[in-house]
């Protein structure tokens, strides 16, 4: 039997450090895409794994993708998902956030404080879970705040950073 991790981090997005007015509207969105959507798109399939106790696979059927093979796409046990655990240890749901609010970071700082806004709702929203299914591993919400992560992400930003910006970083080694 495979068990889900205990664990999981969505931690995902770029920078696009540019004046509000030079911005183009697109790239609001592309911005929330990236650095807000996809942590929701993890955080709503890793609970659905989590908090959807398999019974039986007749109950799941809607949760369940299309299996290969499975012309009138009834769920199978591969396809049924099982939030049962070998115990009942605490589950973690970590979340990467920022709160980089300066010029230049308008269609960014939106884009990654609303990961900490779910993450506050869905903490609380844990609670109830807990309390209506005590027999579930209790699920814990974190918002974790790291300084600048080495990636390519950070080198196509710094192609369009200003040297003011640039300035501003200068201590910020990163990780």
């Amino acid at each position: 039997m495979v068990f889900p991790p205990t664990s999981y981090g969505a931690a995902k997005g770029y920078s696009h450090p540019t004046l509000f007015i030079n911005t183009p509207v697109e790239k609001f969105q592309d911005q929330m895409d990236s650095n807000y959507f996809s942590c929701l798109y993890i955080a709503h399939a890793v609970l659905n794994r989590w908090l959807r106790p398999s019974t039986s696979a007749s109950s799941h059927a809607s949760l369940a993708p299309k299996a290969a093979g499975n012309a009138d796409n009834s769920p199978t046990a591969a396809t049924v998902p099982s939030a049962k655990t070998s115990s009942s240890q605490t589950r973690h749901l970590i979340f990467t956030s920022s709160f980089v609010s300066f010029a230049r970071y308008s269609p960014y700082s939106p884009s990654k404080i609303a990961p900490r806004s779910l993450a506050e709702t869905l903490a609380s929203e844990m609670h109830l879970y807990a309390g209506a299914h005590p027999s579930l591993p209790c699920v814990r919400i974190h918002t974790v705040y790291p300084a600048t992560i080495k990636t390519s992400g950070l080198d196509a930003e710094n192609l369009i950073k200003t040297d003011v910006t640039k300035m501003l970083e200068e201590g910020d080694e990163g990780e």
